[in-house]
């Protein structure tokens, strides 16, 4: 699988940003989830990733507070995982992709 994978999006002048570490969380996701299940179903996970990030430069503010200042996170819908991200005027950042589970506040 390969880790390097294009996340630019753009819409109204924003544009969707996915930090190293957000791209490597995702990359681990895949990982494991073809090593439990199979290719298909790690490949059909990123897409959902990517739809649901997308949607973050039309409702930036759809998230609640983040745990960290400047930050957002927004439950992402049918996964058991949380987005990061930081808002700007003209782009959004993914900072990090976490299991719910995950303690937010040492990220």
């Amino acid at each position: 699988m390969n880790s390097s994978m294009n996340w630019k999006h753009a819409l109204k002048n924003k544009k969707l940003e996915i930090t190293p570490e957000a791209e490597k969380d995702i990359f681990t996701i895949a990982t494991n989830i073809q090593m439990q299940l199979n290719h298909e179903a790690a490949m059909k996970t990123v897409g959902e990733f990517r739809q649901q990030l997308g949607t973050l430069l039309e409702h930036a503010d759809s998230g609640r507070a983040g745990v960290c200042d400047e930050t957002r996170e927004v439950v992402l819908r049918g996964m058991p995982y949380i987005a990061v991200y930081e808002t700007r005027d003209d782009s959004i950042t993914v900072v990090r992709i976490l299991h719910g589970a995950q303690d937010t506040s040492t990220t």
